[in-house]
């Protein structure tokens, strides 16, 4: 097979999540179209491999991928910033993965005290407008995209005590609930996690962005929803822990039914690329409006 590496890297990626993406959703369909019927929150791709046909099916997803790449570059390009969508600051979740990360964090991006240092998921996309929006607030993107809190607590001593940053922005949600933690473990290890941060750094702000919800990961909105609401109150009663929402402004009480959330909400098209469960750059300007309103909130 021309492209083994990649398409072995898709077997776990769920159904309903690689879907929203035309490009993947046609190579289903031509395999099997009663794929929709199928479908459900916990089949990967896997489970879905036409018997018989693997290796084509396979070889097809991989030839998408590499497309999906390429969308991904000129998406960048789009957003009119100069980041690199290979940057081993997106691409945690290995030792080896962790350390190169940091390594060129510390000799490319180097920060000064007082800085904004910021942490985002895996979907690094999230960052485009951050990287060009923020800059008069001195942010710097650490990516840490698929990093662990044990990974962010082993590397902290390297990546983030040493600057004694003014603000730490810490996204938080749908890693550890994609990894089937329950959550109370998860409020249990962020709270832990919390507590040596502000113990090492007394004089920093950490705002807790909540988990933003992402249209075709329905299987993570009930989860989200209960995660950001124990954030809420654990901001709320410790110092020094701010919370900040970005749920509700992607939101809205109207609309199609295909968007609809279990709690009665609808993700708002307009701000999302949906067949990339990326926010467009609307929807980029939406979350650094609300990240500049709780740093003028906080007076930094």
């Amino acid at each position: 097979m021309k492209n083994e590496d990649i398409a072995k890297s898709l077997l776990s990626v769920p159904v309903s999540y690689i879907m929203n993406s035309e490009m993947f959703r046609e190579i289903f369909l031509k395999y099997d179209p009663a794929v929709y019927e199928k479908v459900s929150p916990a089949l990967t791709v896997k489970d879905m491999l036409p018997e018989g046909r693997e290796e084509a099916f396979l070889e097809e997803l991989a030839g998408a991928a590499l497309r999906y790449a390429e969308e991904t570059a000129r998406e960048v390009r789009e957003f009119g910033v100069a980041v690199d969508p290979a940057d081993p600051r997106f691409d945690w979740g290995t030792p080896e993965k962790n350390e190169a990360a940091v390594r060129l964090i510390e000799e490319r991006y180097p920060v000064s005290h007082g800085d904004i240092i910021c942490y985002g998921p895996s979907n690094m996309t999230l960052w485009y407008s951050l990287e060009q929006d923020m800059l008069p607030y001195r942010a710097q993107n650490h990516g840490m995209g698929g990093c662990t809190d044990p990974d962010l607590i082993a590397y902290a001593p390297r990546v983030l005590y040493p600057y004694r940053p003014s603000v730490v922005i810490m996204q938080t949600g749908s890693n550890d609930i994609a990894a089937g933690i329950p959550l109370d473990e998860i409020l249990r290890r962020k709270e832990e996690m919390y507590a040596l941060f502000r113990r090492e750094l007394p004089k920093t702000k950490f705002i807790i962005c909540s988990g933003l919800p992402l249209p075709g990961r329905m299987q993570f909105w009930d989860a989200t929803v209960k995660t950001n609401a124990l954030l809420r109150e654990l901001c709320a009663r410790t110092e020094g822990l701010h919370f900040l929402d970005a749920t509700d402004a992607m939101l809205a009480d109207t609309g199609d039914e295909m968007y609809r959330t279990s709690d009665g909400r609808y993700f708002n098209p307009s701000l999302f690329r949906i067949d990339r469960i990326h926010l467009n750059k609307k929807g980029h300007d939406v979350w650094t409006g609300l990240m500049k309103e709780k740093l003028a909130e906080l007076g930094v």
